[in-house]
């Protein structure tokens, strides 16, 4: 008797840590896609000029802000790498979610600047989500000639005007906080409107929240591009393709990059 209960204990003890697992790993993004569901997708792509697929700074194949993630991420078919940045008491930028972060170990903006410097194709979208000293990251910038590679993000239009008054002379992306219904063909206009008074570079906003009827907004806008994020699953790639933004931030970009070469959605290949 108590061999079967030891046996029953046992059992229960194993199922839970499976089930635990399960919950833990299970990718909640990885949406069903139907081939009807591709096909009509694949229909309403009509990609922009200058289409930015970015590699995100989270992706998946190695630690966050690490050395291993930006080769990672450039070996990806991305034309663009999300990079975390802030900054040490000495004002040196490094590669951190923010301030609390820094370490001295901590990989610094212009090692990976050194490492990248003769891929001349490569864009950074650079999050920055504290007030710094800019001058050291404005210098390094000019010494490698990355000015107009470099787009600004991390941060509300309301904190544009703030974020920007050291960093001006870069392209800025700024995230969108929803608050209304993106699914209202006025709203989305009035609300894209307001942002392009602004005149910032792009806007970003996550594949969950992110509608046709804003992608249309913007696009009727021609002032601001449309930049979408967590683009992760199969489903949310081609979801997010038919919707033509001017660029699309992945956690799994090799994927993405094959469905454009795929699709032959690229004048070119990496």
């Amino acid at each position: 008797m108590l061999l079967k209960r030891l046996t029953a204990f046992l059992m229960c003890i194993i199922t839970v840590s499976a089930t635990v697992y399960s919950v833990f790993t299970y990718r909640f993004f990885d949406k069903p896609l139907s081939e009807a569901q591709k096909e009509a997708f694949c229909k309403e792509i009509s990609l922009p000029d200058g289409f930015l697929l970015t590699a995100s700074a989270d992706s998946f194949d190695a630690v966050r802000n690490s050395d291993e993630s930006v080769l990672s991420n450039f070996k990806s078919g991305s034309y663009a790498i999300e990079l975390n940045v802030a900054f040490t008491d000495d004002s040196v930028p490094v590669l951190a979610d923010g301030y609390e972060y820094v370490t001295d170990k901590a990989v610094t903006l212009e090692s990976v600047f050194s490492l990248l410097k003769n891929k001349t194709y490569l864009r950074y979208i650079i999050n920055i989500t504290e007030q710094a000293d800019y001058s050291v990251f404005n210098r390094i910038v000019e010494e490698y000639s990355l000015t107009e590679r470099i787009i600004i993000s991390g941060f509300t239009v309301d904190e544009l005007d703030l974020m920007m008054t050291g960093l001006y002379s870069y392209s800025a992306c700024v995230d969108i906080n929803v608050d209304g219904d993106l699914s209202d063909p006025e709203y989305c206009r009035t609300l894209v409107d307001e942002i392009s008074n602004y005149t910032p570079f792009a806007m970003r906003l996550s594949v969950e929240d992110v509608t046709k009827e804003f992608a249309d907004a913007v696009t009727e806008n021609h002032i601001v591009s449309l930049f979408i994020d967590n683009v992760d699953s199969s489903y949310d790639m081609f979801y997010a393709l038919s919707l033509n933004p001017g660029g699309i931030i992945s956690k799994d970009p090799h994927k993405l990059y094959s469905i454009l070469v795929e699709q032959d959605l690229l004048d070119y290949k990496r």
